[in-house]
């Protein structure tokens, strides 16, 4: 079966992409989605309510002050990747 957008341009289907999680984790997206429900449910950060996942935490607004962080490039430089130290400067 044909996809909306191919059989409305007549173009052939598009070759469905790979997705983060099978490069990168070797898994298949439902699965990691699964494996990651399952333990939010069993570690009590989500319950599960009239069929939807709601979370157990109460909310809490955002304090404007919180959002003031800076952006990546603004970060201080670190040492090798993993060493968890900031480079001596």
């Amino acid at each position: 079966m044909q996809s909306t957008v191919a059989a409305a341009t007549g173009q052939p289907p598009a070759k469905p992409a790979r997705s983060y999680s099978s490069v990168h984790w070797r898994t298949i997206s439902e699965a990691l989605a699964a494996e990651l429900v399952e333990t939010m449910l069993r570690s009590g950060a989500v319950v599960l309510r009239d069929g939807r996942l709601h979370a157990s935490a109460a909310y809490g607004p955002v304090v404007a002050e919180s959002l003031g962080v800076p952006f990546p490039r603004g970060w201080p430089a670190t040492g090798p990747a993993g060493a968890g130290a900031p480079t001596p400067k």
